[in-house]
């Protein structure tokens, strides 16, 4: 072999070895990954993420990173102003509990309506407790979920507002209007 062809073969074997440094790498970061925590959010019927709702709406929850086969307990809870980390307990009386599952091979929950009519106003954090793993109670971010941060309140997953009866206030104005127009008219 010429000198320019034992340079071109070392250089092509360098390259294989960078590249196979290289996947070895990627390979052993993804396996050594702590496990990702499983997410749920509060949605609306058309699967719209919905930080605000009015006590005559539905809340739909829809998750994603949950543990197949297992059901999980949903519960909303009133918002306390903290946030909870792992292995803290996970809130307890709760505004509503659902359990939901078995969940699938693509290791989410889809969307699901939760709690309906009439919402109780407040600032509210939703958990997914895993049933068939874990504590039951605790707050695992390897099986559990959570929905408790909020940019409104900045530890509450979703807020509910009382209805103002903006048709109640129209029909005032109107009736107000119409007899001060009924009035100017007799003079």
């Amino acid at each position: 072999m010429g000198l320019v062809q034992e340079g071109i073969a070392d250089m092509r074997t360098r390259k294989l070895l960078g590249i196979i440094a290289v996947v070895v790498a990627v390979t052993m970061m993804n396996a050594c990954k702590p496990a990702l925590a499983g997410e749920i959010w509060a949605k609306d019927s058309s699967g719209h993420t919905v930080v605000t709702y009015l006590i005559g709406d539905t809340v739909y929850v829809k998750g994603v990173g949950l543990k197949e086969g297992q059901m999980y307990r949903i519960s909303i809870v009133e918002d306390d102003g903290t946030q909870i980390g792992p292995g803290d307990p996970i809130p307890t009386g709760a505004i509503l509990t659902k359990l939901v599952g078995p969940i699938g091979s693509n290791k989410k929950l889809e969307l699901t309506p939760i709690w309906g009519p009439p919402l109780t106003p407040g600032y509210c954090d939703m958990f997914a407790d895993c049933i068939g793993d874990g504590v039951e109670g605790k707050y695992d971010p390897g099986i559990d979920a959570k929905d408790e941060e909020l940019t409104i309140n900045p530890t509450a997953g979703f807020h509910v507002i009382p209805e103002t009866s903006l048709g109640t206030i129209g029909i005032v104005l109107a009736g107000f209007t119409a007899l001060f127009i009924r009035r100017k008219s007799d003079f």
